[in-house]
């Protein structure tokens, strides 16, 4: 159970969702949508960030990364932005909060690290991995 009061599937998704609560940063989690007639359950999705979704790879066997795999390439060929964590990035990762509508910059305790240009461009954007700095 997450500080929200949500029930998620694995302990580093309640750490992703519990991070997300402390920051204030609204998410949607774990809901089905569809995409070009294809219906997916993204992991999280975060509204006042653009629509980001944030996919967590807690898993390492082959029907799993098939599944995991395709659920990112229908996102990515959607448009969406899409940042994977896996295990290794929980303990580290940091959040910059970019206001969308005046572009200031606000240091939270957890921050996806993007430049700007990530977040305002429209062209498609997978980001596949982190460079993160320790709280």
């Amino acid at each position: 159970m997450t500080k929200a009061g949500h029930g998620v599937q694995s302990e580093g998704e309640k750490i992703i969702a519990d991070r997300l609560y402390d920051c204030g940063i609204d998410y949607i989690y774990d809901s089905l949508i569809e995409i070009d007639g294809e219906w997916i359950r993204p992991d999280f999705i975060l509204p006042g960030l653009n629509d980001l979704i944030i996919e967590y790879k807690g898993m390492d066997d082959f029907e799993y990364n098939e599944k995991f795999e395709r659920k990112l390439m229908i996102l990515a060929a959607a448009g969406m932005r899409v940042m994977v964590l896996r295990q290794r990035d929980l303990e580290k990762i940091i959040i910059l909060f970019i206001d969308i509508t005046t572009k200031e910059k606000r240091r939270q305790s957890l921050e996806l690290n993007f430049s700007e240009e990530s977040f305002i461009s429209n062209k498609p954007k997978l980001i596949t991995s982190l460079s993160c700095s320790a709280f």
